[in-house]
């Protein structure tokens, strides 16, 4: 089956690692998939660490203007970029003549639903997020109606939508999206990079981390996550008495700030800060902790991180929210505390903290479910069999409005 993968993204970070891993599936199974962006090819699909190529003259050209661009001006230009993205769906349709398209979807990105439909192909829709609903809550919108009506056009032209959780669903389903043309397929894990590898003492000695229980957060770090506040909570709870550290692994425009408030804590030797580490190099820190901390998540995302978690055998902690429902089952395979309160959150610290069979217990539990239910292999074969169901329907509709 030849398959046109069509993004357009900067494909780094862990949109990167989601774009690989599907693709890979994809090649794994035998079928032929050709990635198109507007960036190059060797830039289109990320290399094996999650991070982007560096590409050719017109990438870096493209990257320079992304950060350049004030944001009206940028939300202009993602409207605009449809032209370009137009005119190459379209070429690489005639040349590659796919038997499906999937997208990944993008901001006012209507251009490859469009040429789909044009040219009598079934389009598979995978949305991350809900970005009418995502930019109203975070970001500034210059153009909402015009956003949203965008958005409503690309849901309702698709041949089928994948969503990452159910709280997703439920925001394509407000623009009037038929249910059973919705699939909530959160994301998956690399059960062969993610595994328990058994060496936690080796690891442990070599970077040095000398304390009986480890705890640990990994991801880019926002001021939403309220990371002051976990260092806060921990302070009270008192690393010390566990003989237990914490790593942050992960950027962050203010690292120097959670520092500077971890020292005046007196928690400069309990609180250690690593950066931003290869995706590839992961498994090696995430062996040395015990329990791993998810403080904050996006109501619409599907994290990552967190399967990533479960598939090391770790004691998952992450706020309980619907989207975070879809991948953990509350007090089986984690535990999950009331979003924004301080409180149930240290009693969940403290819970895992004093209770090694129950931390034992839940990272098994938690890694047997990943594997049996969330790879991108599983993932990649689901949207075949979407594909499947679809391509009647879509050929039944081509029929009907040219006749």
């Amino acid at each position: 089956m030849k398959i046109l993968y069509y993004h357009r993204t900067l494909a780094d970070g862990a949109e990167g690692i989601h774009i690989r891993e599907i693709v890979n599936s994809f090649r794994s199974m035998g079928h032929e998939v050709k990635v198109v962006s507007l960036l190059s090819d060797e830039a289109a699909v990320p290399e094996s660490g999650g991070h982007r190529l560096k590409g050719n003259f017109k990438d870096k050209v493209i990257e320079k203007i992304r950060w350049l661009l004030p944001d009206f001006a940028y939300e202009i230009a993602e409207m605009v970029t449809n032209i370009p993205a137009w005119r190459l769906v379209n070429k690489s349709i005639k040349e590659f003549q796919p038997d499906f398209i999937y997208e990944r979807y993008s901001n006012y990105g209507i251009a490859a639903s469009y040429a789909a439909k044009k040219n009598s192909i079934p389009i598979i829709l995978e949305a991350n997020v809900p970005y009418y609903e995502y930019k109203k809550e975070w970001e500034k919108v210059y153009f909402p109606g015009l956003l949203k009506w965008t958005e409503r056009k690309v849901f309702e032209s698709v041949s089928h939508i994948v969503v990452v959780s159910t709280t997703l669903k439920k925001s394509v389903l407000k623009y009037g999206i038929s249910e059973n043309r919705i699939t909530v397929m959160p994301n998956g894990v690399n059960a062969e990079l993610f595994y328990p590898l058994g060496l936690k003492d080796k690891y442990k000695n070599k970077h040095q981390i000398h304390s009986e229980i480890v705890l640990g957060f990994i991801g880019a770090v926002r001021r939403w996550h309220k990371m002051d506040q976990l260092i806060k909570t921990l302070h009270e709870i008192g690393l010390d008495q566990y003989n237990a550290k914490m790593l942050i692994i992960g950027e962050c425009s203010f690292m120097d700030e959670l520092k500077e408030y971890a020292k005046s804590l007196g928690e400069e030797n309990n609180i250690l800060f690593l950066g931003r580490l290869p995706h590839d190099k992961m498994p090696e820190y995430l062996e040395m902790i015990d329990i791993a901390i998810s403080p904050f998540a996006v109501k619409h995302s599907s994290p990552m991180k967190i399967l990533e978690y479960m598939a090391m055998g770790k004691c998952v902690i992450a706020p309980d929210m619907e989207n975070i429902r879809d991948i953990i089952k509350p007090d089986q395979t984690g535990l999950l505390f009331k979003p924004d309160d301080p409180i149930e959150l240290k009693n969940k610290l403290l819970l895992s903290l004093n209770d090694p069979a129950l931390r034992s217990n839940i990272a098994k539990a938690g890694c047997d479910d990943v594997v049996t239910h969330f790879s991108w292999m599983k993932n990649a074969k689901w949207v075949i069999e979407l594909y499947k169901k679809v391509k009647p329907d879509v050929k039944k509709s081509v029929q009907l409005c040219s006749g």
